[in-house]
């Protein structure tokens, strides 16, 4: 009869490994705690789409990318009116080159 070792803690430990196949690098092995609800959530997902446990993973993770690289959005868009001072630019990056000369000035004495 096989023994029952129990986690060290409430969640349960996930851990994904692959089979090397000839000419194919290795998929890494990740270990990470997970939540048990998590893991049975996996679980469920992989019969329920005749996948694995991997695949799952891989796609949860992949279209958790794409969902942060599209709300990150441009730059531009992102800091378009940022720009709210009584001064203009002109006069702003003249106080900041003064302050740098300053400062390379006193490390260079």
């Amino acid at each position: 009869m096989p023994v029952r070792h129990e986690p060290p803690c409430p969640s349960l430990v996930l851990t994904l490994c692959c089979k090397r196949k000839k000419g194919v690098p290795t998929d890494k092995i990740l270990s990470a705690r997970v939540d048990e609800s998590t893991i049975r959530k996996i679980g469920a997902l992989a019969r329920q789409t005749g996948t694995t446990k991997k695949a799952v993973i891989e796609e949860a993770v992949r279209l958790y990318g794409e969902k942060v690289q599209s709300e990150e959005g441009d730059v531009f868009e992102r800091t378009l009116g940022a720009w709210s001072r009584r001064e203009g630019p002109q006069r702003t990056v003249a106080k900041a080159r003064r302050a740098f000369r300053g400062a390379m000035r006193r490390h260079t004495r």
